[in-house]
């Protein structure tokens, strides 16, 4: 069943917008989409914290956004202003993982900040190359990156500080 009781069929997907809430993705006359999103959000990709998990369905989301803004030929001005806001989450994403890393006296914190400054560098400069009008190719480029970077680092090192958090209390 669907997120409101309808069927999805079997070629339909179910993921999250930008917003972090779950959607079905049709086709224009109501029939299941044969290309399913760039990305999906997964119950394996929970870190056991609520607000840090739907950050992350966010990030997925404008992620997912992104992907079909360059495949369906946007133009520059929308794709830069999805890229910024996507890149604005992420920074606010950072600042409230890092906040609870210095509550909770997280042992693996100055490692797991090291990641994200060496994404913002990464990122910055893939904002400055698109900004400059490079290739279509850079922003496909761009998009696997960052695909990979989300999946590794939330199946990664954002796992390695659940079963922490959780222990303190933090869910």
């Amino acid at each position: 069943m669907g997120i409101i009781g309808e069927p999805i069929g079997e070629k339909a997907a179910v993921t999250t917008n930008s917003e972090g809430s779950l959607q079905k993705f049709a086709g224009e006359n109501g029939t299941p989409n044969e290309k399913p999103p760039f990305m999906t959000w997964t119950e394996e990709m929970s870190v056991g914290v609520k607000v840090l998990d739907e950050d992350h369905k966010i990030l997925i989301g404008l992620l997912n956004e992104l992907h079909d803004g360059i495949e369906s030929g946007r133009t520059r001005g929308a794709l830069e202003s999805v890229i910024d806001k996507m890149f604005r989450y992420t920074r606010t994403h950072f600042a409230r993982e890092e906040k609870l890393f210095a509550q909770t006296g997280y042992p693996g914190t100055e490692a797991h900040k090291a990641e994200h400054e060496r994404l913002i560098r990464r990122t910055v400069g893939l904002q400055a190359r698109f900004e400059s009008g490079q290739s279509r190719e850079l922003s496909l480029e761009a998009m696997a990156f960052l695909q990979k970077w989300l999946t590794d680092h939330i199946m990664g090192s954002d796992q390695n500080y659940k079963p922490y958090f959780n222990a303190k209390g933090i869910k």
